[in-house]
């Protein structure tokens, strides 16, 4: 039939219709052109993946608590396959303590970016304070990860947390200065961090809304005791800890 319409195409005089030349193989192509009509996909970026995940992790374990997220769920608000996940992080307590971190570096060096230089303790202090309660109402779900939600996630969360506490301890002891701290209780500063945290976290009993109205029980207790007083300094600490209670 091919012979039959090839003459009668002769016939009339017309060019005969031939279909267009199969594309070589790859291995035939000169190299020139080898893959020119290949899409390559995109290979991932991990740290984009990690970003994705640490949000994902914030989100649920702010609004949902550690037990009741799974790994599963982490991937699937991440829009990441679970073998992803596990290459990115251990495990989902693991996840949670790099979802911490990643909020607490967060805070931390917005908050060191807003405290003025050059002014006193009580005016450094009190700047660290209004950064910090913006923060939580910014960022609910990571603030509840950092001050509630870690601490249920087995000894490592709770280790992170306390030692989350001595650094802050650390810092108001520089802030405050030996003048100010050396003739004071031995775990005085420690406590009144402790009670600032455990003021910040009963405040999400009634909503992330309610910590800013703390700012004012917070300066008692963090400001240096020179600015408030001996007798400011131990009524401050036992009114917030009766509150926080």
């Amino acid at each position: 039939s091919e012979t039959i319409l090839y003459l009668l195409y002769q016939a009339a005089g017309a060019a005969p219709m031939r279909p267009a030349p199969a594309p070589l193989p790859q291995a035939l192509r000169p190299l020139r052109d080898v893959g020119k009509d290949e899409v390559r996909p995109a290979r991932p970026d991990p740290r984009r993946q990690r970003e994705r995940l640490l949000g994902a992790a914030t989100r649920l374990f702010g609004e949902r608590g550690y037990r009741h997220v799974t790994t599963d769920d982490l991937a699937a608000d991440a829009g990441l396959s679970p073998s992803t996940l596990y290459s990115l992080v251990c495990d989902k307590q693991d996840c949670l303590l790099a979802a911490y971190d990643h909020v607490l570096d967060g805070v931390r060096e917005r908050t060191c970016a807003r405290i003025p230089v050059g002014v006193s303790a009580d005016e450094q202090i009190d700047a660290a304070i209004t950064v910090v309660l913006e923060e939580i109402s910014a960022n609910p779900s990571g603030a509840r990860v950092v001050l509630l939600v870690a601490q249920t996630a087995g000894g490592d969360g709770a280790a992170r947390h306390r030692r989350t506490l001595a650094a802050v301890a650390d810092a108001l002891c520089r802030a405050w200065g030996s003048e100010s701290s050396e003739d004071l209780p031995e775990g005085f500063v420690d406590l009144a961090v402790a009670t600032a945290a455990c003021l910040l976290a009963a405040s999400f009993l009634d909503g992330p809304s309610a910590a800013p109205s703390l700012h004012a029980d917070l300066r008692a207790l963090l400001l240096p005791p020179i600015a408030r007083g001996e007798e400011a300094s131990t009524a401050a600490l036992t009114v917030a800890g009766d509150h926080a209670r």
